[in-house]
């Protein structure tokens, strides 16, 4: 799951025969890779942050916060054997017959999600994840390692790969520095924003000689969408998987993700955004196979309140 596993920032210090350069090239052979930025050129699964694009989607294509669905507890996949189970196994909002798209995400119903990403298909699922950037060319001043999701073609005859597509896993990949991208695009009326490291730059006599000036990227969804989609954001920490990330007097919005990983102890996700209805700072924080908890980590545990933190600090400032 690593991009660009033997990249080399100064590909020059390959050739240097100073201690300075040995050490370098032994922090390169490192298998922890301490010179690779996990924020932009890692990839890993998003798992429920995901649902945040699975729902722009739906939303993009017809579909309301009110729009309703059934919520068995498991649901079989089309073309597989497989069953797709909620996290923990459990029966959404207590086993409700139905839920509406707004309380799917509030609650992270995967079961649901899968119901929704099989009526939208694959092909409506992908054009909308890379209309949020994923697999396309995205300016950074940094190395950077987009997204990816596989295109609409690979799904053909494994639909039920649709269904784990939408909820963060299969083959999506995603850094936090993308999915902070995707919450942006939410938080500022859908208009996704070219990011920079910087914003101008000055000489020795510290005088501006570049100014960054801000620019689009692109409107993978529309104002309205935004809306909305706020709206079910402030659920899920008002009362959702998402209350950790709640602030006395600042509205947040956020979603949480939990996601799978072959070693059995989950990435613990949470993207958010504050104050929700006049935003200032987006916060997409993932902590690798659940830091200290492990394999009992959520997103909702351990991931929301580093994103609490971090959005107190930058409010305070």
């Amino acid at each position: 799951m690593v991009a660009n596993p033997s990249y080399d920032p100064n590909p020059l210090a390959s050739h240097d025969t100073t201690v300075v350069g040995e050490a370098r090239r032994a922090l390169l052979r490192t298998p922890g890779k301490p010179l690779l930025s996990r924020a932009t050129q890692e990839l890993f699964p998003p798992g429920s942050t995901f649902k945040l694009v699975t729902a722009s989607a739906a939303l993009e294509n017809g579909m309301q916060p009110s729009t309703t669905f059934p919520n068995p507890p498991a649901l079989p996949l089309p073309n597989s054997t497989s069953v797709l189970h909620n996290f923990g196994g459990e029966h959404c909002l207590g086993g409700a017959p139905r839920l509406t798209l707004a309380q799917a995400l509030q609650v992270s119903c995967n079961v649901v999600f899968g119901e929704i990403s099989l009526k939208l298909g694959a092909a409506k699922l992908v054009e909308q994840t890379q209309r949020f950037g994923f697999d396309q060319t995205i300016p950074f001043e940094l190395p950077f390692a987009e997204g990816s999701i596989p295109p609409a073609s690979q799904f053909e005859g494994a639909k039920s790969f649709v269904a784990t597509s939408a909820i963060g896993q299969q083959d999506v990949l995603s850094n936090p520095m993308q999915m902070a991208l995707v919450g942006a695009a939410i938080a500022n009326r859908g208009v996704e924003m070219v990011r920079h490291v910087v914003k101008e730059i000055r000489d020795a006599d510290v005088r501006v000689v570049k100014e960054i000036a801000p620019s689009e990227f692109g409107r993978p969804i529309s104002a309205k969408t935004a809306a909305e989609l706020t709206g079910m954001m402030i659920n899920v920490v008002d009362a959702g998987t998402g209350t950790a990330a709640q602030i006395p007097g600042v509205q947040v919005a956020g979603k949480t993700g939990t996601a799978e990983t072959p070693s059995g102890m989950p990435h613990a996700w949470f993207v958010s955004f504050a104050p929700a209805q006049n935003p200032r700072i987006v916060v997409a924080v993932v902590v690798l196979n659940g830091g200290d908890l492990g394999s009992d980590a959520t997103g909702g545990a351990v991931a929301a309140p580093t994103a609490k933190a971090v959005i107190e600090a930058a409010l305070r400032g």
